[in-house]
């Protein structure tokens, strides 16, 4: 590639200074014949202006003078050319020697650049098959280091899916102990629930009976008791009459006959015939009272009894709010061991994806490593 670059260089230099030197003599042979000929013409014109008096003798002094003239430029003319072609070839040797000194120059410096390049070109090898040394010598490293590095890996992946094996075993285990515990204990809230339910709702429903019983009683008796009251205010009335009515015989009637006299016998008996009646009623309406005040009583002991009843219902209430709350606990561990369960899943899923993206990685950098150490060797 040196040497034809020089030979074509050396070409358009030859060609250049032949073009220069035609083109040189081209212009000053023009230049030459243009001057001769404009001094023939002018002078020509000369002869022709004397040649207006037309003669014989004049004719002929003017041909005579126009073939001198003609004869002298020829002359200048060849002298000139003579002289241009003269300069010319001495231009011509001049370049052929600086041709020639170029040419050695460069042959001097082809040779110098040969010879730096064998000594570049044997530097060149020398480092190439150091760098294939050292390459190779890197290249059976890291394959060592990443055989090493993958058999740790599988150790440790081995290890890690046995735990994660023997976790998730043990979350099943406990998920299936915890929903038999969860079914039992659901079981177990479900009949305490009915079971107090029951009960509350019949003691709840037996305490009203027994109210409303004595309720009714006490509604009677207080009916008897104003009835009574009603009844001893109308015989006292009768009997506050009677009495009126016999006070005002005795002291109007002086005389007795046997007609006043039956007439106060017989409002005497009435009168104690009504005390009679008003005794009988209040020992009977105090037997009333009695009754009353031991239905009282009874209402009392069944007041105490629905506040005792009161605070059973309040216990109950509390436990089935702690069933309730431990309802909700169990149903927060559920959905935790669920999300225990999921998360175990994910954690599969995500080993398996980061196991892939290892060996494409692994698989990419060995190419890359290839690659680079084909690059160096072709450098």
């Amino acid at each position: 590639m040196d040497e034809k670059h020089e030979s074509n260089f050396l070409n358009r230099l030859l060609k250049t200074e032949n073009k220069q030197q035609r083109s040189l003599f081209s212009k000053t042979a023009n230049v030459v014949f243009n001057s001769v000929l404009g001094r023939a013409i002018k002078e020509k014109e000369s002869l022709r202006s004397n040649q207006l008096k037309p003669s014989k003798r004049t004719t002929k002094t003017a041909l005579l003078n126009e073939k001198e003239l003609l004869q002298q430029a020829k002359n200048e003319a060849e002298e000139i050319l003579a002289e241009t072609f003269h300069q010319s070839e001495k231009m011509y040797q001049e370049v052929q020697q600086d041709i020639a000194a170029a040419k050695e120059e460069i042959k001097l410096k082809k040779e110098q650049s040969t010879e730096q390049y064998d000594k570049e070109k044997v530097e060149a090898n020398k480092i190439t098959r150091k760098a294939e040394l050292h390459a190779q010598e890197m290249l059976a490293s890291a394959q060592f280091k990443s055989e090493q590095v993958e058999e740790e890996i599988s150790l440790k992946k081995a290890a890690y899916h046995q735990e994660i094996d023997r976790e998730l075993e043990k979350l099943v285990k406990e998920k299936e102990w915890f929903e038999q515990y969860q079914e039992q204990v659901q079981e177990s809230m479900d009949r305490k629930e009915k079971v107090l339910f029951y009960e509350t709702r019949k003691k709840i429903e037996q305490e009203h009976l027994e109210k409303a019983a004595l309720q009714n009683k006490v509604d009677y008796l207080k009916a008897l008791n104003a009835k009574r009251k009603i009844n001893s205010y109308r015989i006292g009335l009768v009997i506050f009459s009677c009495t009126v009515v016999m006070s005002v015989l005795l002291a109007g009637l002086r005389y007795s006959t046997p007609l006043f006299t039956f007439i106060i016998t017989c409002l005497a008996f009435v009168i104690a015939c009504l005390a009679f009646v008003v005794v009988y009623i209040n020992l009977v309406d105090g037997k009333n009272e009695k009754k009353i005040k031991g239905i009282g009583f009874q209402n009392a002991s069944l007041i105490e009894k629905n506040k005792a009843l009161t605070d059973t219902i309040e216990d109950l209430e509390k436990d089935i709010k702690q069933l309730s709350d431990e309802k909700i606990q169990l149903e927060r561990t559920k959905r935790q061991s669920q999300d225990n369960m999921e998360f175990l899943k994910i954690m599969q899923a995500d080993l398996k994806e980061s196991e892939i993206n290892r060996r494409i990685l692994e698989s990419e950098n060995a190419a890359l490593r290839k690659h680079l150490i084909s690059e160096e060797a072709i450098e």
